[in-house]
């Protein structure tokens, strides 16, 4: 059963009939074409995704293409196939990594583990260029551009010398409205003691459609159910001791986020 408050997003699923999908693409193909876009170079797959996460309307996917673009451009100049060190270093170490894990819809759950992460020696955006890489990856799968994914970030053994304010307006900024997936929800596991004091004010300065993504948990019963994880006992180990999970959660993080260096990521 969906976790409370996870029912009605099944409708939220799109589907469409595929001679539909052709014509939009098509179109998209065309403007793109008109703009001196090469697009033999680009797959239809990946278009694809453009014209699903705005629902078949070619003027906003056309947009969509256009900001998912500058901000790849932003965060990675040199192309998603060169790594820079800290990108790497996030990646293999656990600072952001894709869950073994999926919420009862099928959805992905991205985490960022904030007890690793120092502002003194790390900007927000060396936090978001990781999250970036990983969402490239799943969206490789079709469930993640019809349903959208999780943000988690993981307060857990977190302290005053992580806490950076930097990355909420960040994140914001970079994955609310430019990627070809729906930012289904924003979750924060642990919150800071100030967060958690200050959460009923802030909550009501948001726009209602985002504080309905926005949750805050501090247990992880309250984490796994709310969420609606398919695998609760998995996750409820994972969170105890994520240690000894390094090597399985590697593996399947290694499945997605290995970008082939002959794709055209271009967009």
């Amino acid at each position: 059963m969906p976790a409370e408050g996870q029912a009605g997003e099944q409708s939220k699923t799109f589907h469409t009939k595929p001679e539909e999908e052709e014509k939009a693409l098509s179109e998209l193909k065309k403007r793109l074409a008109e703009e001196g876009t090469d697009v033999s170079k680009l797959e239809d797959s990946h278009l694809r995704k453009f014209i699903m996460a705005r629902k078949l309307d070619v003027d906003r996917a056309h947009q969509l293409v256009k900001l998912y673009r500058e901000i790849k451009e932003e965060l990675f100049p040199d192309g998603l196939t060169r790594l820079t060190p800290s990108v790497a270093g996030a990646l293999e170490i656990g600072k952001v990594m894709i869950l073994p894990f999926r919420d009862d819809i099928g959805r992905r759950i991205i985490q960022v583990k904030t007890s690793l992460h120092f502002p003194s020696k790390a900007s927000a955006e060396d936090v978001a260029r990781p999250v970036l890489y990983c969402l490239h990856s799943i969206l490789q799968e079709e469930e993640t551009i019809r349903s959208g994914f999780i943000l988690l970030f993981n307060g857990y053994n977190a302290g005053f010398r992580n806490l950076d304010r930097r990355i909420p307006k960040t994140m914001m900024r970079i994955f609310q409205n430019h990627m070809p997936a729906r930012f289904a929800r924003f979750v924060i596991y642990k919150p800071p003691i100030f967060v958690r004091l200050l959460w009923p004010l802030l909550s009501r300065l948001m726009k209602a459609k985002l504080r309905k993504r926005v949750a805050l948990f501090n247990t992880r019963e309250d984490l796994v159910s709310k969420i609606g994880v398919a695998d609760q006992e998995g996750m409820l180990s994972f969170l105890l001791d994520t240690k000894s999970w390094n090597g399985e959660v590697r593996k399947d993080w290694q499945k997605f986020t290995l970008v082939d260096e002959n794709e055209d990521v271009s967009y």
